[in-house]
């Protein structure tokens, strides 16, 4: 059976693993995004345009498209990220790209191998059609799902460059306009090891940290108890990994807690981490070490901008909604939060089958999400 372009695309994507390495040293297949990126850059020179490799780490590329308009003095950016999560515990093949029931299956299919289909099509046919009231830049990044690295890459050496962002991700096509940030941390405690016999030689990493990790239950009900934001409410902190000692019968001398707080906008990842020491030595554990190991900021769009209020209209256009929302997980958008642009995350798929162990997306979610790019693309946004 023949499926649309925009579907048979995706499909290609997805058959692609590009599972992100995250921190491994070492790593091969499924790992890393260097195929994907070479099937996008392949894939826009055989449509007639200029593609650039960008080389961010090894094996680890971004992809960059871009083309000149009339006001070469504003620049849309559209962005989708390459890798995706891990694929344990799947109940498909994360890479047989299945067609059922009016879904497409796999690894990516939802987050973010749709948005990314529909991104380069629209981009490709708006860049043929000519006349652009502005510069267009499209960027494929690797690195989304764990620190961001195309995309802070790409703000950093270009950033100062582009008036008004949207990045891809699965949002139902609701127009999101903000998103909370996020400050990963780890507690760390020291000890000295003995034999589990006499732990008296010894002294036991474990147990300052488990009375610390008691105390920061009461520190995330405190900011849930706190004044939020208007749409995103209130912050919360959670304890999700704890490691601590080497063998059932040697006391421990190291312990480490790992922690996720999701920010709101305005409060910075830096600033939490110094909270959250100081209010750990304010109860005594002043040998708890308190460390970032990850962070992504908060960002946050006045819903009245112009690429706003026409994504809007396109969208209304589309499914006769333009309602904006705002969602508590980051995004590459956190990249460019710091620059004062307009920003927005908008695609198809519904995120609650993002990282799932069946992922899969609609194929009428698909032809949506191209139409809303083609159509955005096909109007002037700026005032």
């Amino acid at each position: 059976m023949a499926f649309s372009e925009v579907v048979e695309l995706a499909r290609a994507l997805v058959a692609i693993a590009s599972v992100s390495p995250q921190d491994r040293i070492q790593w091969s297949h499924p790992y890393g995004e260097e195929a994907i990126a070479q099937y996008v850059h392949d894939w826009f020179v055989r449509e007639g345009l200029n593609a650039e490799f960008w080389s961010v780490a090894p094996g680890r590329p971004n992809v960059v498209v871009q083309a000149e308009g009339q006001d070469r003095t504003k620049t849309l950016l559209l962005s989708a990220h390459l890798d995706t999560v891990d694929v344990q515990g799947m109940t498909i093949d994360p890479f047989d790209p299945v067609i059922k029931d009016g879904r497409l299956y796999g690894r990516g299919s939802c987050d973010t191998k749709g948005c990314l289909a529909a991104m380069m099509i629209a981009v490709r046919d708006r860049i043929r059609a000519g006349r652009l009231p502005h510069n267009i830049v499209f960027l494929a990044s690797c690195g989304e799902e764990h620190n961001m690295l195309g995309a802070r890459r790409f703000a950093v050496e270009r950033g100062d460059a582009i008036t008004g962002a949207i990045f891809g991700e699965p949002t139902g096509l609701s127009v999101v306009v903000a998103h909370k940030g996020v400050a990963r941390l780890t507690l760390s405690s020291s000890g000295r090891t003995a034999h589990s016999s006499a732990p008296h030689l010894g002294q036991n990493a474990i147990y300052p940290l488990a009375r610390a990790i008691s105390l920061l239950e009461q520190y995330g009900q405190s900011l849930s108890e706190a004044p939020g934001h208007q749409r995103l409410g209130c912050e919360t902190l959670t304890v999700t990994m704890v490691n601590g000692g080497q063998q059932a019968n040697v006391v421990p001398d190291s312990a480490t807690a790992w922690i996720d707080w999701r920010l709101l906008p305005g409060h910075s990842a830096a600033q939490g981490r110094d909270e959250l020491a100081e209010f750990l030595k304010q109860h005594g554990f002043s040998d708890i070490d308190v460390m970032f190991y990850n962070e992504y900021g908060a960002m946050e769009t006045d819903e009245d901008a112009p690429l706003v209020l026409q994504l809007r209209r396109t969208v209304e256009h589309l499914t006769g909604n333009s309602e904006t929302t705002v969602v508590p997980y980051a995004t590459d958008a956190s990249a460019f939060g710091g620059l004062g642009i307009a920003t927005v995350v908008f695609g198809p798929g519904d995120i609650r089958q993002a990282h799932t162990p069946d992922e899969f997306i609609e194929l009428k979610a698909l032809e949506q999400g191209l139409a809303a790019y083609s159509g955005f693309l096909a109007n002037a946004w700026f005032e």
